[in-house]
């Protein structure tokens, strides 16, 4: 985000920390449609996904004058998407979240990194790869890829240690290969 769009968002998000309505619809409608398809994904079903968006919102609205540091507001607004699916997936008694907590994966070198080098044309076959391989790689490859989070960010969001998400998204990017690879056949 180029450096004036990150003071804009700061004055905003301290303008609706001090009740500026207005304020809060600008961050509202600057992250909307980032946040829907986020929580698409994780859900997998648009109709629980607009729900839980709005409930997103709401919590926004009503957590918004407690963010400390105005500058922090994409990780925490990703934050409270994240739980907020968690909890309408345990509400309806569906463990979609296939995430293995404290799962041990192998350290990846940082010249070891798979990259994914995409044309736009194949942005059908990512995303129906995106729908075959797990939610816990679809998340990270969403959160970095598509909104351009910092691993730093995604670890906080995500609430796992940094070398948890180079991993994770190491192995994710494999898998999205692989699953574009067998779409292709």
């Amino acid at each position: 985000m180029p450096r004036l769009e990150q003071i804009r968002e700061q004055v905003d998000v301290i303008r609706a920390q001090l009740g500026d309505d207005e304020a809060f619809m600008r961050l509202a409608d600057s992250y909307y449609p980032r946040l829907l398809h986020y929580v698409r994904r994780l859900l997998r079903d648009a109709e629980t996904a607009d729900d839980v968006l709005q409930e997103t919102w709401v919590a926004a609205y009503r957590g918004l004058p407690r963010l400390k540091e105005p500058e922090r507001l994409r990780p925490w607004l990703y934050g409270i998407a994240r739980n907020q699916a968690r909890n309408a997936l345990r509400r309806e008694d569906r463990a979609r979240l296939d995430y293995v907590e404290d799962e041990v994966l192998e350290a990846v070198p940082a010249d070891e990194e798979e990259t994914l080098d995409l044309r736009a044309e194949q942005a059908a076959q990512v995303h129906r790869a995106l729908d075959r391989i797990s939610t816990a790689h679809a998340e990270v490859l969403i959160l970095c890829c598509v909104n351009g989070l910092s691993y730093e960010e995604i670890a906080e969001i995500t609430k796992m240690k940094l070398g948890t998400v180079r991993s994770r998204l190491h192995y994710a990017k494999r898998a999205l290969r692989e699953a574009m690879e067998a779409d292709e056949q």
